[in-house]
């Protein structure tokens, strides 16, 4: 008979550029606290190149291009199917003189600095009872973070060579639904519980 509540955590985590995993710990439900009727997680997820350099290794002017791949996932209790992100981007052309000698430097070398290349929102919603009673407790449970990716530079006239370094900065939103316990007064010794929803 009483309105349900809600117990939330918000945590923002950086994954660094060589960095590919990631654990996120959050507390378990008291149960000396009340019920819980629903779990939430909903991570927003950028995806960040820090850096790119495209170097042109022909002894003529071509244009350069890149492909960037990336897939980010999620896994833990209550996810079935993993919340995952996939992204591939094309990125130019971009005019690179023919190469003069200096690797890394001048007008046949393509670089830029960080640039959030995606931004996506994953959201599941677990209401399953038997699915929930790996919430209870009075530890934590963990979800793991993952990213993949890499990138493919392409200078069709001649060689080439090219760097990324990628990182994310995710946002974690986990809520549990509750109801919280109620005290019966001292005259109610036996009865019934029906679920209504």
């Amino acid at each position: 008979g009483q309105p349900a509540g809600g117990t939330a955590y918000d945590t923002t985590i950086l994954l660094p550029a060589g960095l590919v995993s990631k654990e996120v710990k959050f507390p378990q439900f008291d149960p000396q606290s009340g019920m819980v009727t629903c779990v939430r997680l909903c991570v927003t997820i950028k995806g960040i190149i820090d850096t790119v350099a495209l170097q042109n290794f022909s002894s003529s002017a071509q244009n350069g291009s890149y492909t960037y791949d990336r897939t980010d996932q999620v896994i833990g209790p209550g996810i079935i199917t993993p919340l995952t992100s996939t992204a591939n981007l094309s990125f130019g052309p971009f005019p690179l003189t023919a190469y003069d000698g200096i690797p890394s430097a001048g007008t046949d070398f393509y670089s830029r600095g960080s640039d959030t290349v995606l931004t996506r929102v994953l959201c599941v919603n677990i209401s399953d009872s038997a699915t929930i009673t790996q919430f209870y407790g009075t530890d934590s449970v963990s979800y793991n973070y993952d990213v993949n990716a890499s990138a493919i530079g392409v200078v069709p006239g001649g060689s080439s060579s090219v760097l990324v370094l990628s990182s994310a900065l995710v946002n974690f939103h986990f809520e549990y639904c509750t109801c919280p316990a109620s005290v019966l007064p001292l005259s109610v010794h036996a009865f019934n519980i029906k679920k209504l929803t």
